[in-house]
């Protein structure tokens, strides 16, 4: 063959063989396709009412001594004027956040007399009412330490506010005269607590979960000791709405400045579990 045919044979294989080489190359080219992450964090909401007692010393004011008190569930009902309990949780599956609120107004009235007094025959009535709130609010951080299909365990770290309102009226009516005396206290005092703590979730099934959470924090930054712990079992009713039934401790001892609380909570709950 001469050189003007193996030109013409080379020109022809290049000729022929390039679209065969780009159509290849357009076969097994992928296409690459932005993907925008998902948005995974799943929050909890659980409004709950909380039959707890109250045990323990208060002293709301400096200059008055503390007193102990002790109720059940039936005296604090008796006296309650209302009450908010709200727990929340949220987590990506690494990180999250867990807040427990609480706030309880109660009112109580005593009266007292005829009480003798050095003047004559003369007695007196007293009558005492005291109104009293307490607020507490747990706000910490969490990161999860460890999980599986079932389980799941995280880390916490935050801080809890506590404050408590006092209002003390006193009212002395001396008998069978005009005369009448009425004297009034306010307090009102709070600090706050940093906590470590931790939160376990177990699934038993799609139906039936485990929660439980404690916290111990204090450390004489703001109370002496604060001690919390929540317990309950979690029944699915549907995909977004959960039954909870549990137990609940809170243990606090503060005292400074002439100021006391130290008390115990403690009572079964049930709330509504919102998913979302």
């Amino acid at each position: 063959m001469n050189s003007l045919s193996r030109i013409c044979s080379l020109l022809a294989c290049f000729t022929i063989g390039t679209p065969i080489v780009a159509m290849a190359a357009d076969v097994i080219t992928p296409e690459v396709t932005n993907i925008q992450p998902a948005n995974d964090w799943k929050f909890e909401i659980t409004p709950y009412a909380w039959a707890t007692g109250l045990k323990g010393d208060i002293s709301p004011f400096r200059r008055l001594p503390s007193v102990s008190i002790e109720k059940d569930f039936s005296d604090v009902l008796e006296d309650l004027n209302g009450a908010i309990f709200l727990n929340a949780w949220g987590t990506n599956g690494e990180f999250g956040f867990l807040a427990d609120i609480m706030y309880v107004n109660l009112s109580e009235a005593h009266g007292f007399g005829p009480i003798p007094l050095p003047i004559g025959h003369a007695t007196t009535n007293l009558d005492v009412k005291v109104d009293a709130s307490i607020f507490s609010g747990t706000f910490m951080g969490a990161y999860r330490v460890a999980s599986n299909e079932n389980f799941a365990l995280d880390a916490l770290g935050g801080v809890r506010f506590f404050h408590v309102w006092t209002d003390l009226k006193l009212n002395a009516r001396i008998n069978n005269t005009p005369l009448h005396a009425d004297y009034r206290l306010k307090s009102s005092f709070g600090w706050a607590d940093p906590l470590v703590g931790a939160r376990l979730q177990y699934d038993f099934n799609d139906k039936l979960q485990l929660v439980t959470q404690a916290d111990v924090g204090g450390f004489n930054v703001g109370s002496d000791l604060t001690v919390q712990a929540i317990a309950t079992l979690k029944y699915a009713i549907n995909d977004k709405t959960s039954l909870a039934l549990g137990y609940k401790y809170m243990d606090i001892d503060y005292s400074r400045d002439g100021r006391v609380f130290d008390s115990t909570l403690h009572g079964p709950l049930i709330g509504l579990t919102f998913r979302f």
